[in-house]
C-alpha cells in the first residue's frame, strides 16, 4: 500500500462513525440512534452486526430539519 493509498483509508476511517461517535456527534443518546435506524430514519452502514454511520450523510440528514430565520427568508445573497 502506497503513502497515497494509506492516507485515503485513513480518511475513510475517520468521516465513519461507530454508533457511539454518531451519538456523540449528534448530540443524542445512542437508544434515540437505534430507534432512528430501527425506523429507517436515518441514513447508515450495516456491516455484519456493526451499525456505522459516514459523517457526510449525517450533516446530510441533519439539513433536512434546518429551518432559516423569518429574517432570513427573501434577503439571501447569493455569493459568485
Amino acid at each position: 500500500m502506497s503513502d497515497g493509498e494509506k492516507c485515503q483509508a485513513v480518511n475513510v476511517i475517520d468521516d465513519v462513525f461507530d454508533v457511539e461517535g454518531a451519538a456523540r456527534f449528534l448530540k443524542c443518546g445512542t437508544s434515540t440512534l437505534y430507534h432512528y435506524v430501527w425506523k429507517k430514519k436515518i441514513p447508515f452502514i450495516k456491516m455484519g452486526s456493526r451499525t456505522l454511520f459516514k459523517r457526510s450523510d449525517l450533516l446530510d440528514w441533519l439539513d433536512q430539519y434546518r429551518r432559516e430565520p423569518e429574517s432570513w427568508i427573501g434577503t439571501k445573497v447569493v455569493q459568485p
